[in-house]
């Protein structure tokens, strides 16, 4: 693996960090975790545990986010277009955009795209079946870029997170 996506591995994690997100390593092109206390693990020791693991592996990782709540108070919401049901990602997406505030984060995913948002408190994990879509407010694990995807597609941020997530 080349420095770059080191890099790009550390700054994600950091920034997810100082929102308080826990972000997990995770074994490269695959999707979960290699920790299995994921759910109760603090969001600053995850996030310690995945900066260690990528400089160790040289960035050959991939990363996955706590949705629910963060050590900050409020709560990292997922919502993953992936077009289920027939319903066509892009467009999806483009109604979806429409609707949320601006400053959301997109990132493509395996099958569609993730978009990134916080909330005041969990509203539990669900199916936006309008959108073709599924919604984690509540814990669940959702990869990151620069992380690969079963398939070998690379997830990318098509609207990378700002400061701070709307």
């Amino acid at each position: 693996m080349d420095r770059r996506r080191l890099q790009e591995i550390l700054v994600t994690v950091e920034l997810f960090e100082s929102w308080g997100v826990a972000v997990f390593p995770g074994p490269f092109g695959e999707k979960g975790v290699r920790v299995k206390e994921w759910p109760a693990v603090p969001a600053e020791d995850a996030c310690r545990r995945a900066k260690a693991a990528a400089a160790n592996e040289l960035g050959r990782i991939n990363l996955a986010a706590r949705t629910g709540p963060t050590a900050r108070g409020d709560c990292l919401a997922v919502i993953d277009l992936d077009g289920r049901d027939d319903v066509e990602p892009d467009g999806a997406l483009s109604r979806l955009l429409t609707l949320l505030p601006e400053g959301v984060a997109v990132s493509s995913s395996g099958r569609g795209f993730h978009v990134w948002f916080t909330v005041k408190e969990p509203a539990g994990n669900g199916v936006l079946s309008a959108y073709g879509a599924d919604i984690f407010t509540d814990t669940h694990l959702v990869n990151l870029p620069p992380s690969q995807h079963p398939t070998g597609r690379l997830y990318e941020w098509l609207r990378p997170p700002g400061g701070r997530l709307p």
